[in-house]
């Protein structure tokens, strides 16, 4: 989480080009998981994207919170 913060406070990955995407999920108000879809920098095809920066809390892992 250190990276994701670091990187959106300084404007690196911030989530914001189309298509790009920053989502949490949380158990009422406490954030259990977040994650972001990007734009796919090795490639000039809008349609493909990379997961980046997906983080599941500890006691939550393996619950299938990941799932698409």
């Amino acid at each position: 989480l250190i990276r994701l913060i670091s990187e959106y406070e300084n404007k690196i990955n911030t989530f914001n080009k189309t298509g790009e995407c920053l989502h949490g999920i949380f158990q009422g108000e406490k954030l259990i998981g977040i994650g972001g879809l990007n734009e796919d920098p090795y490639t000039e095809n809008n349609k493909i994207g990379r997961v980046r920066r997906f983080y599941i809390a500890k006691e939550y892992r393996r619950k299938g919170l990941g799932r698409l």
